[in-house]
């Protein structure tokens, strides 16, 4: 049930930090982090999956995962 909870916080958190809640949001980011523009968070977006995939083989998670 805290799972649950805590992935619904978190999910409300994400998409109010995108909506609604956008100035909020933008004025605890320091300035020198480059969060300024859509266009460069849209492109940032694809690649976190391979940030993803690149921590995840380096740690070896990957292959214990198979066996």
């Amino acid at each position: 049930m805290v799972r649950t909870a805590l992935g619904g916080f978190l999910a409300f958190a994400g998409v109010s930090h995108l909506t609604f809640a956008r100035d909020e949001f933008q004025a605890q980011v320091p300035e020198f982090v480059p969060l300024d523009t859509d266009t460069k968070r849209f492109v940032r977006l694809f690649f976190q999956p391979v940030l993803i995939a690149a921590a995840l083989w380096s740690t070896g998670a990957l292959r214990d995962r198979r066996r």
